[in-house]
């Protein structure tokens, strides 16, 4: 009998020892990629690399980037794995921050999580306004120049509201914003005739895609419009 309640004891404080030792400590998990707050282009693609470790035995690891979240389950061991997880970023996305989430359990339920910040800019197709080209107060014109249009360029504004004058006027030069891009906001009464030129000469004015004459332009805009006008050809080309 005595030793009956010494085994009982013991197996007693054995079972108090184990049930004292559960596993209470999370997953490790280290992102080697992304680097935190970067910025990329809508229409990217961003490769999330990370190790996540444990000491016991792993449950799951989930992966959010505000999507669909995914879950991984298979891991190349039972304490540790490389997640390689790579996100391309709709083409139509608007400009924000997007939030890249590595979440680990174990199979105690002791979790882990570990975030990249990204900012991502709204991609940008085609000619684009300088934000100084815009004011809602005046019609901002957006205006393409073709190819061959030297990089130093100034493309310049005449017309009936400044006289149609015979050198460069420097109120109505266009803002330069990219290659053969360029943009200028105005205030001209309507019915105004104009034209796009370079230089301040008339022996560089805009022609047609044959080098042809091309009527006036006329101002039939108002305040707040945005107008884009794409250049055929200039006069020495």
């Amino acid at each position: 009998m005595k030793f009956t309640k010494l085994f009982f004891l013991f197996a007693i404080g054995i079972l108090i020892a184990s049930c004292g030792s559960k596993d209470e400590v999370a997953p490790t998990i280290n992102i080697t990629s992304p680097d935190d707050n970067i910025t990329i282009t809508a229409g990217d693609s961003i490769q999330l690399t990370a190790s996540v470790t444990e000491n016991e035995e792993l449950e799951s690891i989930t992966i959010t980037d505000g999507t669909n979240p995914t879950n991984i389950t298979t891991f190349d061991s039972p304490t540790a794995h490389a997640v390689a997880y790579t996100l391309t970023v709709p083409g139509d996305s608007p400009a924000g921050t997007l939030t890249l989430t590595i979440t680990a359990t174990d199979v105690e339920g002791n979790t882990a999580s570990s975030t990249r910040t990204i900012t991502v800019e709204e991609l940008v197709v085609g000619c684009q306004a300088a934000a100084s080209c815009v004011d809602a107060a005046m019609t901002t014109f957006i205006v393409t120049t073709p190819e061959g249009t030297p990089a130093d360029a100034m493309i310049e504004m005449v017309g009936s509201f400044n006289g149609w004058p015979g050198e460069l006027d420097a109120n109505y030069v266009l803002t330069k914003n990219g290659d053969n891009c360029y943009c200028i906001a105005v205030m001209i009464d309507a019915d105004s005739e104009f034209k796009f030129r370079r230089d301040g000469s008339w022996d560089k004015v805009e022609k047609d895609a044959d080098g042809e004459e091309i009527d006036n332009r006329i101002f039939t805009y108002a305040a707040g419009d945005v107008v884009n006008i794409t250049i055929a050809k200039w006069a020495d080309q």
